[in-house]
């Protein structure tokens, strides 16, 4: 948790996958606040200059909405895919390198997308 006050009085927070999936396919839809926000914060996805991960699991030219985070010991990408069919896709990794981390979400989005899209 980056809240170093909240840590160290035992309080931590915690998410997944699935949380942070419910929450784009939310955004996606519209439906997690009033349009007009949903819009703005799907701006401030698109506009992540971070282009590993998922969004190079998928081809060239398929906008991605998406949120990156990394800790020393994760790293996460979630995103809303706008492909021919859209989809949301989050993935959480712990314990991994790196760059080993961001190959697997790649690999994984690729396998989804070829998947979704076949």
């Amino acid at each position: 948790m980056m809240d170093v006050e909240a840590q160290a009085q035992g309080r931590e927070n915690y998410t997944s996958a699935r949380d942070a999936a419910a929450v784009l396919q939310r955004l996606a839809a519209g439906t997690i606040a009033t349009p007009a926000l949903c819009e703005r914060a799907r701006g401030y996805l698109l506009a992540q200059e971070d282009a590993r991960g998922i969004v190079e699991g998928v081809p060239g030219g398929v906008l991605v909405a998406h949120k990156t985070g990394s800790l020393a010991n994760a790293q996460h990408d979630a995103a809303i895919v706008y492909a021919e069919r859209p989809y949301v896709l989050a993935i959480l990794t712990q314990d991994l390198e790196r760059e080993q981390a961001l190959a697997l979400e790649r690999d994984i989005s690729f396998a989804i997308n070829a998947r979704t899209h076949s």
